[in-house]
């Protein structure tokens, strides 16, 4: 008696996509410069998704900030730069802050929101990176198909009303340039 298990049936064949000679040579052509990406010793960061959360959530014992939408900063254009320190912070920091020299500990994304969507993903995002003690962080806002950038020019003046806001300023192109803020916080005590 056999004891041997039933054989699998066989795949079937696997068929090699025919292209032509003309095809290869616009192919190996367009590849001629092209050379393998080096290994660098860059950290991927994790990317924090924030979805907005009703005002009605927060526990009496949380404070909510009620930020104000009433502009009192200049209309900043969608290729404007933004900068914003409070008084105190070292010329060191605040430099290496500008040249994105700061580890980034976690990042905001706002593209496709509304203004109020956004205020409340701002409001719960920052709280939760101050409890976490998350000093360093970008928020990507865009930069707007208009004039004059909604969201830009809301989340420039919402950040300056935030206590925990220590400094923000235009992130540098490999962060998304005039589309995004580096944001400095408070250290949690």
């Amino acid at each position: 008696m056999d004891t041997k298990p039933p054989k699998s049936p066989p795949s079937p064949p696997k068929v090699k996509a025919q292209i032509s000679e003309e095809e290869a040579l616009l192919f190996r052509s367009a590849m001629k410069k092209i050379q393998p990406i080096k290994k660098s010793n860059k950290t991927l960061l994790k990317k924090i998704v924030v979805r907005p959360r009703p005002r009605e959530i927060f526990s009496e014992n949380e404070s909510v900030p009620l930020l104000s939408d009433n502009l009192t900063e200049k209309i900043v254009a969608p290729e404007g730069y933004l900068f914003f320190v409070k008084p105190g912070i070292s010329p060191k920091q605040i430099r290496k802050l500008r040249h994105g020299k700061i580890p980034i500990a976690a990042t905001l994304d706002l593209h496709g929101f509304d203004s109020e969507s956004a205020r409340d993903a701002l409001i719960t995002f920052l709280e939760m990176a101050y409890q976490k003690n998350k000093r360093s962080i970008i928020i990507i806002h865009g930069k707007g198909h208009t004039q004059a950038p909604v969201l830009k020019n809301k989340i420039n003046n919402w950040l300056r009303q935030l206590e925990n806001v220590l400094a923000f300023c235009t992130a540098t192109s490999r962060h998304g340039s005039t589309g995004a803020l580096y944001v400095l916080l408070k250290k949690l005590r």
